[in-house]
Protein backbone atom coordinates (compact mmCIF):
# COMPACT_ATOMS: atom_id res chain seq x y z
CA UNK A 1 0.00 0.00 0.00
CA UNK A 2 2.89 2.44 1.04
CA UNK A 3 4.23 2.27 -2.70
CA UNK A 4 1.46 2.75 -4.35
CA UNK A 5 0.50 5.49 -2.66
CA UNK A 6 3.84 6.87 -3.29
CA UNK A 7 3.63 6.13 -6.48
CA UNK A 8 0.49 8.13 -6.81
CA UNK A 9 1.90 11.39 -5.38
CA UNK A 10 4.43 10.84 -7.68
CA UNK A 11 2.73 11.10 -10.51
CA UNK A 12 0.40 13.80 -9.31
CA UNK A 13 3.67 15.62 -8.86
CA UNK A 14 4.95 14.74 -12.18
CA UNK A 15 1.39 16.14 -13.87
CA UNK A 16 1.90 19.40 -11.64
CA UNK A 17 5.54 19.79 -12.99
CA UNK A 18 4.09 19.97 -16.60
CA UNK A 19 0.80 21.56 -16.00
CA UNK A 20 0.23 25.42 -17.02
CA UNK A 21 -2.27 26.46 -15.22
CA UNK A 22 -0.10 26.07 -12.35
CA UNK A 23 1.88 28.72 -10.96
CA UNK A 24 5.83 28.90 -11.42
CA UNK A 25 6.71 28.71 -7.69
CA UNK A 26 4.29 25.52 -7.16
CA UNK A 27 5.45 23.67 -10.30
CA UNK A 28 9.03 24.87 -8.46
CA UNK A 29 7.80 23.07 -5.31
CA UNK A 30 6.33 19.95 -6.85
CA UNK A 31 10.01 19.75 -8.41
CA UNK A 32 11.65 19.94 -5.15
CA UNK A 33 9.21 17.57 -3.70
CA UNK A 34 9.96 15.08 -6.23
CA UNK A 35 13.73 15.39 -5.46
CA UNK A 36 12.66 14.26 -1.79
CA UNK A 37 11.54 11.28 -2.83
CA UNK A 38 14.46 10.60 -5.12
CA UNK A 39 16.87 9.66 -2.04
CA UNK A 40 16.99 5.84 -3.06
CA UNK A 41 17.27 3.69 -5.91
CA UNK A 42 14.12 2.59 -5.64
CA UNK A 43 12.40 5.77 -5.37
CA UNK A 44 14.76 6.94 -8.22
CA UNK A 45 13.40 4.06 -10.24
CA UNK A 46 10.16 4.90 -9.52
CA UNK A 47 10.30 8.20 -10.62
CA UNK A 48 11.40 7.55 -13.91
CA UNK A 49 8.55 4.74 -14.26
CA UNK A 50 5.70 7.49 -13.79
CA UNK A 51 7.35 9.35 -16.43
CA UNK A 52 9.55 12.07 -14.16
CA UNK A 53 12.47 12.33 -16.64
CA UNK A 54 9.73 13.36 -19.53
CA UNK A 55 8.31 16.04 -17.30
CA UNK A 56 11.37 17.79 -16.19
CA UNK A 57 12.08 17.89 -19.65
CA UNK A 58 9.12 19.25 -20.66
CA UNK A 59 9.69 21.89 -17.68
CA UNK A 60 13.12 23.28 -19.31
CA UNK A 61 10.66 24.44 -22.25
CA UNK A 62 9.35 27.94 -22.54
CA UNK A 63 6.82 28.49 -21.71
CA UNK A 64 7.04 26.17 -18.84
CA UNK A 65 10.72 27.60 -17.90
CA UNK A 66 11.26 29.94 -15.05
CA UNK A 67 14.32 30.34 -13.19
CA UNK A 68 12.75 28.81 -10.03
CA UNK A 69 11.12 25.92 -11.67
CA UNK A 70 14.75 25.50 -14.00
CA UNK A 71 16.67 25.14 -10.89
CA UNK A 72 14.43 22.93 -9.34
CA UNK A 73 14.03 20.86 -12.54
CA UNK A 74 17.78 21.02 -13.51
CA UNK A 75 18.70 19.59 -9.79
CA UNK A 76 16.46 16.64 -10.12
CA UNK A 77 17.38 15.63 -13.35
CA UNK A 78 21.03 15.65 -11.70
CA UNK A 79 20.11 13.51 -9.23
CA UNK A 80 18.21 11.21 -11.47
CA UNK A 81 20.80 11.12 -14.02
CA UNK A 82 23.53 9.67 -10.88
CA UNK A 83 20.72 6.89 -10.58
CA UNK A 84 21.01 6.01 -14.39
CA UNK A 85 22.69 8.16 -16.15
CA UNK A 86 22.16 5.94 -19.94
CA UNK A 87 18.15 6.13 -19.55
CA UNK A 88 18.23 10.16 -18.83
CA UNK A 89 20.87 10.85 -21.59
CA UNK A 90 18.70 8.98 -24.01
CA UNK A 91 15.08 10.45 -22.41
CA UNK A 92 16.56 14.38 -22.49
CA UNK A 93 17.94 13.45 -26.16
CA UNK A 94 15.02 12.32 -27.23
CA UNK A 95 12.16 15.00 -25.95
CA UNK A 96 14.46 17.80 -26.96
CA UNK A 97 16.19 18.47 -23.67
CA UNK A 98 19.82 19.81 -25.68
CA UNK A 99 18.37 22.58 -26.98
CA UNK A 100 16.18 23.83 -24.24
CA UNK A 101 19.10 23.35 -21.96
CA UNK A 102 21.26 25.32 -24.31
CA UNK A 103 18.30 27.84 -24.97
CA UNK A 104 18.13 27.97 -21.42
CA UNK A 105 21.49 28.87 -21.32
CA UNK A 106 21.70 31.34 -23.88
CA UNK A 107 18.68 33.37 -22.52
CA UNK A 108 19.77 33.52 -18.65
CA UNK A 109 23.78 33.78 -19.95
CA UNK A 110 23.86 37.42 -18.74
CA UNK A 111 21.53 36.81 -15.69
CA UNK A 112 23.63 37.04 -13.13
CA UNK A 113 22.05 34.09 -11.38
CA UNK A 114 25.30 31.97 -11.06
CA UNK A 115 23.20 29.43 -9.26
CA UNK A 116 21.23 28.64 -12.25
CA UNK A 117 23.85 29.10 -15.13
CA UNK A 118 25.80 26.52 -12.75
CA UNK A 119 22.94 24.20 -12.93
CA UNK A 120 22.76 24.56 -16.37
CA UNK A 121 26.49 23.86 -17.16
CA UNK A 122 26.50 20.71 -14.86
CA UNK A 123 23.65 18.99 -16.33
CA UNK A 124 25.33 19.73 -19.98
CA UNK A 125 28.35 18.37 -18.72
CA UNK A 126 27.02 15.26 -17.24
CA UNK A 127 24.90 14.60 -20.45
CA UNK A 128 27.63 15.30 -22.77
CA UNK A 129 29.42 12.69 -21.84
CA UNK A 130 27.44 10.76 -24.06
CA UNK A 131 28.58 10.80 -28.10
CA UNK A 132 25.30 11.55 -29.16
CA UNK A 133 24.44 14.01 -27.17
CA UNK A 134 27.81 16.05 -27.35
CA UNK A 135 27.10 15.66 -31.02
CA UNK A 136 23.51 17.39 -30.75
CA UNK A 137 25.44 20.20 -28.83
CA UNK A 138 27.82 20.74 -31.64
CA UNK A 139 24.76 21.15 -34.31
CA UNK A 140 22.75 23.33 -32.57
CA UNK A 141 25.32 25.42 -32.26
CA UNK A 142 26.49 24.75 -28.29
CA UNK A 143 30.11 25.82 -28.62
CA UNK A 144 29.39 29.25 -29.26
CA UNK A 145 27.03 29.54 -26.45
CA UNK A 146 29.67 27.61 -24.29
CA UNK A 147 32.49 29.84 -25.59
CA UNK A 148 30.02 33.07 -24.52
CA UNK A 149 29.68 31.69 -21.35
CA UNK A 150 33.30 31.36 -20.66
CA UNK A 151 33.82 34.59 -22.11
CA UNK A 152 31.31 36.59 -19.59
CA UNK A 153 32.09 34.00 -16.59
CA UNK A 154 35.84 33.63 -17.19
CA UNK A 155 36.44 34.50 -13.67
CA UNK A 156 34.00 32.30 -12.33
CA UNK A 157 35.64 29.10 -11.87
CA UNK A 158 32.07 27.31 -10.63
CA UNK A 159 30.72 28.23 -14.12
CA UNK A 160 34.06 28.17 -15.89
CA UNK A 161 34.93 24.60 -14.53
CA UNK A 162 31.77 23.23 -16.39
CA UNK A 163 32.04 24.72 -19.47
CA UNK A 164 35.04 23.52 -20.35
CA UNK A 165 33.77 20.01 -19.39
CA UNK A 166 31.58 20.25 -21.98
CA UNK A 167 33.83 21.31 -24.04
CA UNK A 168 36.28 18.11 -23.91
CA UNK A 169 33.93 15.71 -25.41
CA UNK A 170 33.01 18.21 -27.83
CA UNK A 171 36.23 18.45 -29.47
CA UNK A 172 36.08 14.75 -30.17
CA UNK A 173 32.99 15.29 -32.53
CA UNK A 174 33.09 15.81 -36.22
CA UNK A 175 31.07 18.95 -35.97
CA UNK A 176 33.23 20.87 -34.35
CA UNK A 177 35.56 22.38 -36.87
Amino acid sequence: MHNSKSKDEAAALVSTVTSATETPETRAVACESLAMMSRTEASCSMLCSVGAIHALVTALKPPLSTPTVLKAALSLLLSLHKFDSKLVSVVVRLQGGISAILEALRENLHSGDGTLLQALLLLLQELSSSAQNALLVAKDNGIAVLLACILAHIKDELLLLPALGVLVPLSRTSQHV
